[in-house]
């Protein structure tokens, strides 16, 4: 089962709900990291084909940026259009080893918290979800490879801006709040000074180093990319 109306928005926004086989807490990334880094090792295989001498950082920042969206996306999506955010602690999540990108995440017993307004939006997400899973992907992907700890961070606030302009794609009367909401997050000590909107569009303070690869180029939100470039 997916969680209502979010799937909708695209495959980043899937929250799976239920139980199922070859699933492992998420948590247990932090003791046995093994299927992370089997991901990112693939992951670097594919991006090196033009470049074998491409660091495995860039690999493991693409992988731990493309999880984190899985994860905050459907969080913030719940948020402004449920006023639901979904419990997503490590150990409430539950990793697919063998679902390779789409959706690699399910929970088994989905649990929320009903948000009424930006400030507990805010702290739901960050007790929920930042402190729990996304904080776990972080601390794996530093074990795994030696990508620089505010880089991920800096992936974590792009995934969440990313996320905010989805959903305002396609629900424009809702763009406002999601850039309040991300706009307060980024404010917090957890993810200060990684990024924030100039005037209305996203740019983060570092760069995920997809540039790196072979005609990867510059996201439209890199600290390195001119303003209102409109890369991709």
């Amino acid at each position: 089962m997916v969680w209502p109306d979010l799937a909708r928005l695209g495959p980043f926004f899937a929250l799976r709900t239920g139980a199922g086989s070859g699933l492992r807490p998420l948590g247990n990334l932090t003791v046995d990291d093994t299927p992370l880094r089997a991901r990112v090792a693939a992951t670097h295989a594919q991006l090196s084909a033009g470049d074998p001498d491409l660091s495995e950082r860039v690999a493991a920042s693409a992988v731990q940026l493309g999880l984190t969206a899985r994860l905050v996306s459907p969080a913030l999506a719940g948020a402004v259009l449920a006023a639901r955010v979904p419990d997503l602690s490590a150990d409430r999540v539950r990793w697919s080893e063998s679902d390779t990108w789409a959706a690699p995440f399910t929970v088994s017993d989905l649990r929320v918290r009903e948000v009424a307004d930006v400030d507990d939006t805010v702290q739901a997400l960050l007790g929920l979800v930042l402190h729990g899973s996304v904080s776990t992907l972080v601390r794996a992907t530093l074990a795994v490879v030696g990508v620089a700890e505010h880089i991920l961070w800096g992936n974590v606030a792009s995934a969440l801006a990313g996320a905010g302009t989805v959903i305002g794609s396609v629900r424009p009367e809702l763009s406002e709040d999601c850039r309040r909401i991300v706009s307060a997050l980024v404010a917090t000590p957890l993810l200060a000074g990684t990024g924030g909107y100039d005037p209305r569009q996203f740019r983060r303070t570092t760069c995920c180093l997809f540039y790196l690869v072979p005609g990867g180029g510059l996201c439209h939100d890199c600290v390195l990319a001119p303003p209102q470039s409109g890369q991709a």
